[in-house]
């Protein structure tokens, strides 16, 4: 649509317009927010719409005290923390459903169970148990070994502790949880008929105390926390605790669009129009401009055929695409804008229209003019 004359009222506010535009262009992305789910059971969790990874942290079962098994009255030792593992990207596709596995609480002489997240080809994030004994000595925690994580993101449960070799002294404590930056602390001996303390000091479950002379040992502390020894004569050692799993992940965001234009507009067939589009994009991805010549898209493709389409992804907004009309496009013709970032997410389409005419004929100038009959000389 062509503009013949300019109120002076629009030409004041036209440029004012325009620098809004510039600063509306230059605005950086919105923050978006990440989701955090942490599970502290076994179950199946369904990728949301525009997930497509997560980071999945584990935190291995806590392994349970034990008794002297040899000896009725000597003391036991505290049971291993679980290990804790991070993968930072593992791929999902949204609406699948995947499995969450936490290892479960143990009872004493038992040892911790595994905790894992495993995404799309085999990509996961595993947390071993600790282990457990039948004496007075202290199971090890969940190992390096049998986790597995990001490099350096891996660490080892806290080992129980050792109980004294003398009859009715307390229990050993249980070994901590691994924390998410740091080995977990190891339990405690006993100290004479009290039982040693459990591991702590991390944000790694607890190990727990062992028990005191002729007393039960504690149940450790989720997550993965290892259990007490036994006290002594017919004490049992204290349980593991439960693992845990956490996912974090931020949906993406399709780009939408400001605005779009064209220009010049009517068009004469056989120049070239030029579309821009006024674009923003929450994931600061990249995009590509589609004008299509319906208002549909399938696969970032135009189904009904286009106008100009982007050639590479690019991050300068606004976004010019050009089009070179023909004679066989004269008169109003109609034109949809997607914008479509590198995580396949489209925008809706935005409409617009241009005319296109068609040059009339030069004027035909006779040298010397034409003589009419009559006398009249036209030149």
């Amino acid at each position: 649509m062509s503009i013949r004359k300019i109120p002076k009222f629009i030409k004041f506010i036209l440029p004012v317009a325009l620098i809004v535009g510039l600063v509306i262009a230059s605005t950086p992305p919105r923050e978006v927010q990440a989701t955090e789910e942490t599970f502290i059971a076994s179950q199946s969790w369904e990728a949301p719409v525009n997930v497509f990874s997560v980071t999945a942290e584990c935190w291995g079962g806590g392994a349970g005290g034990s008794a002297d098994g040899n000896l009725a009255a000597r003391p036991g030792g505290g049971g291993g923390g679980g290990a804790y593992a991070k993968t930072a990207t593992v791929p999902v596709t949204p609406g699948q459903t995947y499995t969450i596995t936490v290892g479960a609480a143990v009872s004493a002489e038992t040892n911790g169970n595994l905790s894992s997240f495993v995404g799309n080809d085999g990509t996961k994030c595993e947390a071993a148990g600790g282990t457990t004994t039948t004496n007075r000595s202290g199971g090890a925690g969940g190992t390096v070994a049998a986790s597995t994580g990001d490099l350096g993101s891996v660490f080892a449960g806290g080992a129980g502790g050792t109980a004294a070799n003398s009859n009715d002294n307390g229990g050993a404590g249980g070994g901590e949880g691994a924390a998410t930056t740091a080995t977990g602390n190891n339990g405690s001996a006993n100290s004479g008929g009290t039982g040693g303390a459990g591991g702590t000091g991390t944000d790694g479950g607890d190990g727990g105390p062992g028990g005191d002379n002729t007393a039960d040992g504690t149940v450790g502390t989720a997550p993965g926390g290892g259990g007490g020894g036994a006290g002594g004569t017919n004490d049992v050692g204290g349980g593991g605790a439960k693992g845990q799993v956490k996912v974090t992940y931020t949906a993406k965001v399709a780009p939408t669009i400001t605005s779009v234009s064209d220009a010049p507009d009517p068009i004469e067939a056989g120049n070239v129009i030029t579309f821009t589009t006024d674009w923003n994009d929450g994931d600061g991805d990249q995009i590509k401009v589609k004008v299509c010549k319906t208002n549909s898209l399938s696969n970032q493709n135009c189904t009904g055929g286009s106008w100009a389409s982007s050639t590479a992804f690019t991050l300068t907004d606004p976004k010019d695409e050009t089009y070179t009309t023909q004679t066989t496009d004269e008169g109003a013709k109609d034109y949809w804008v997607f914008v479509c970032d590198t995580d396949a997410l489209c925008s809706a389409g935005s409409a617009g229209s241009f005319t296109v005419t068609i040059p009339s004929g030069e004027p035909i100038r006779i040298k010397g003019g034409v003589k009419v009959k009559g006398g009249v000389k036209v030149r």
